[in-house]
């Protein structure tokens, strides 16, 4: 086998790597005694500028409390609100997901945040298309300003 032919190889299986889940990414993702009700995907389209609260309900179905330690996201763009009591066996409760729209470009976006518990973490997804409302500008009228609003959704089974 040439020099080449190793290199070409060895640059395709890096690049692999990358496509393919890993095993972990497979295992944890929504396993464990905790589990969202319904889907744990919502697609919301807005306006830039508006706060999405995302509620997203979950269960335990373990037989101990489980306590969600952290919300991990991809950006700052989110605050979040979770029990930190930590959910008895058999409850639900509720993990919610601001998503601050102000400072992302605008068009399609596709946001994740994971908690993280005892167990495991579960995965919260959050997409849909950010719109740029521009002023309106009329002769002799005031100039029309969007005024950003919070729009709160659930996911849509529930």
């Amino acid at each position: 086998m040439s020099h080449l032919t190793k290199i070409i190889i060895a640059f395709c299986l890096v690049i692999a790597s990358y496509l393919t889940p890993s095993y972990a990414q497979i295992r944890h993702k929504n396993q464990g005694n905790l589990k969202v009700i319904g889907s744990d995907t919502i697609q919301v389209n807005a306006n830039n500028g508006d706060i999405i609260e995302a509620l997203f309900p979950v269960k335990n179905y373990g037989t101990e409390i489980l306590t969600i330690s952290q919300i991990a996201t991809e950006c700052i763009c989110f605050d979040y609100h979770y029990p930190e009591q930590g959910i008895q066996p058999g409850a639900t409760d509720t993990i919610r997901l601001f998503f601050k729209t102000k400072n992302v470009p605008p068009g399609p976006y596709f946001k994740r945040a994971f908690a993280d518990y005892d167990e495991g973490s579960i995965e919260l997804i959050l997409e849909g298309n950010l719109k740029i409302i521009r002023p309106q500008y009329k002769p002799n009228e005031k100039t029309v300003i969007y005024k950003p609003k919070q729009i709160v959704v659930r996911n849509e089974d529930n």
